[in-house]
């Protein structure tokens, strides 16, 4: 989960695997200048409905970790940030955001499997082939422990 703004856009998007039946859940609003122009909860790729994906970045300076004096100390986490590219194939637009996370809030074990953590990020994008903005982000993230 992530929310976000970026110039004269603000984000907000959801996206988490089910526990209970598996299934990827997905849901992302975009506004510009104070109106809703993009929504979608799909990710899979059509010619006519807009859809959009959310990927997991890695390469980024600042993984989630747990305080120096944590007990337990946990891991770093896998990933730094998110990649969000969003479809409007009935106006043709796409808008790309780079969420890099900046600064950690809490990184702490929710149970023997999932360890969750909420950030604050740098962020950057806007409708591809125009101008790129930047901006701020935060959220909150669930990490499976390997």
């Amino acid at each position: 989960m992530a929310r976000a703004v970026i110039g004269p856009y603000g984000l907000m998007l959801w996206q988490y695997t089910s526990a209970v039946d598996g299934r990827s859940y997905f849901s992302a609003t975009l506004i510009r200048d104070g109106e809703v122009i993009f929504r979608t909860a799909d990710q899979k790729p059509s010619r006519s409905g807009t859809h959009g994906t959310v990927k997991l970045t890695f390469d980024g300076p600042v993984h989630l970790s747990s305080t120096p004096d944590a007990e337990p100390a946990l891991p770093e986490s896998r990933h730094s940030g998110y990649l969000v590219n969003w479809f409007s194939p009935k106006t043709g637009e796409h808008w790309r955001f780079a969420l890099d996370c900046s600064q950690k809030t809490f990184w702490f074990p929710a149970s023997e499997t999932v360890s969750v953590g909420q950030f604050a990020a740098i962020a950057s994008g806007g409708l591809v082939g125009a101008r790129k903005h930047k901006g701020v982000a935060s959220g909150s993230l669930q990490e499976y422990v390997l």
